[in-house]
């Protein structure tokens, strides 16, 4: 790999507009809570379809879609400090930064 390379491309998190189907991670005090997709947008409020583990949200069945649902404000979402929330949308991480 080039030393010019990036490992990542990266943006603020400030600067993030949803869309459905981007990646979401939450994490807090020391570990990683859950991992998302974004499957609505309704107003200034995101729904996403969660899990504990990567493997399993990808592999869900249309019931446990619905069973797993967390929705969240927008405005939370892009003011997290701490690394709170990691987005990836478009090939590009969304970070508070």
């Amino acid at each position: 790999m080039n030393a010019q390379q990036e490992l990542a491309k990266y943006k603020s998190i400030r600067s993030w507009s949803p869309k459905i189907g981007d990646f979401v991670i939450y994490h807090a005090l020391f570990w990683t809570r859950w991992y998302g997709i974004i499957s609505e947008i309704n107003g200034q409020f995101v729904t996403l379809t969660v899990e504990n583990l990567p493997k399993l949200l990808l592999t869900m069945t249309p019931e446990e879609q619905i069973e797993n649902k967390k929705t969240i404000s927008i405005a939370r979402m892009q003011g997290a400090r701490g690394g709170s929330y990691a987005i990836m949308q478009d090939g590009v991480w969304h970070i508070d930064g």
